[in-house]
């Protein structure tokens, strides 16, 4: 397995996985890129990264395999990121490697790089894209961000040309909306669950990795850090619950990390990894390792 392989196909091959290591790329004679999987369990997620950064790039996937899709299997990120660093200190016995992860995945490739320095191996770089450990030193001031997120989402609905009755109307629905959201007892992802078709054992390792990152509570890391953030920018100056959450995160790496890069790119969390901004991800994320 030497190429490429369509999308298509390789998240079919990606979702039935009996192994934890799917080798993305494997021509060129830069550092290795492991990357951990979101919390869907699934390797994915880099598809379009890895393809994009070329054929020069060794890019292996981490994924669950299927059988251990299984709340046990998730049953702390500490855990899991000891399952992958064996696995993947077997699978590279020696040399330099790099690390990364998005979204829920920052948190287990963040484990598993401290737990692979303590195996005494070189992790040139930590790659964290758009999201940092909750319960780190650095508190969100929450009250700020619930009035900004509520001002950014007035003057979203106010640029939009609507009558005084129908803007009030999206108000009354969205605070009924948000109370739907704060009184519901199921997990917040089993509409994710559920669009996944997934088994409920499978179900069962998603949400409990979910409640795992949740409540991870991150130490300082010595090594290296590339972190690629999201961020708005609609020309007009005014207050973004995107950036104020992205600037959050900065402040949270900037704690945690024994040295940080940080690069703001044009998007929204799912953009940097599966839309339009995974191209310019890939273009810093080559010159950042290159540099």
């Amino acid at each position: 397995m030497e190429r490429l392989a369509s999308n298509a196909t390789w998240a079919e091959a990606l979702r039935r996985a009996d192994t934890a290591i799917a080798p993305l790329n494997v021509t060129g004679d830069r550092i290795p890129i492991y990357w951990v999987h979101s919390v869907t369990g699934l390797g994915t997620d880099p598809i379009r990264l890895a393809k994009s950064l070329g054929p020069g790039q060794p890019f292996y996937s981490l994924r669950a395999p299927s059988r251990n899709r299984t709340a046990s299997f998730a049953s702390s990120v500490q855990d899991i990121a000891l399952y992958y660093a064996r696995e993947v200190a077997a699978f590279q016995p020696q040399g330099p490697l790099v690390v990364g992860g998005w979204s829920a995945g920052v948190v287990v490739a963040f484990e598993m790089a401290q737990q692979l320095r303590a195996m005494g191996r070189d992790v040139r770089y930590l790659v964290a894209v758009d999201f940092a450990p909750h319960n780190s030193a650095v508190k969100a001031n929450a009250l700020k961000m619930l009035t900004l997120r509520t001002v950014n989402w007035l003057y979203r609905q106010s640029t939009t040309r609507m009558s005084f009755r129908m803007l009030v109307k999206r108000i009354l629905g969205k605070a009924l909306e948000t109370t739907h959201d704060t009184f519901t007892t199921g997990h917040p992802l089993d509409e994710l669950i559920e669009h996944l078709r997934y088994t409920k054992t499978e179900g069962d390792f998603v949400r409990r990795l979910h409640d795992e990152v949740d409540r991870y509570v991150p130490v300082p890391y010595p090594g290296a850090v590339l972190f690629y953030v999201a961020v708005e920018d609609d020309g007009k100056r005014r207050a973004s619950n995107r950036n104020l959450h992205s600037n959050h995160m900065i402040k949270v790496w900037r704690f945690l990390a024994g040295s940080l890069t940080v690069s703001k790119i044009n998007g929204d969390h799912d953009s940097l990894l599966k839309g339009e901004s995974v191209t310019e991800l890939a273009r810093r994320l080559e010159a950042d390792l290159q540099g």
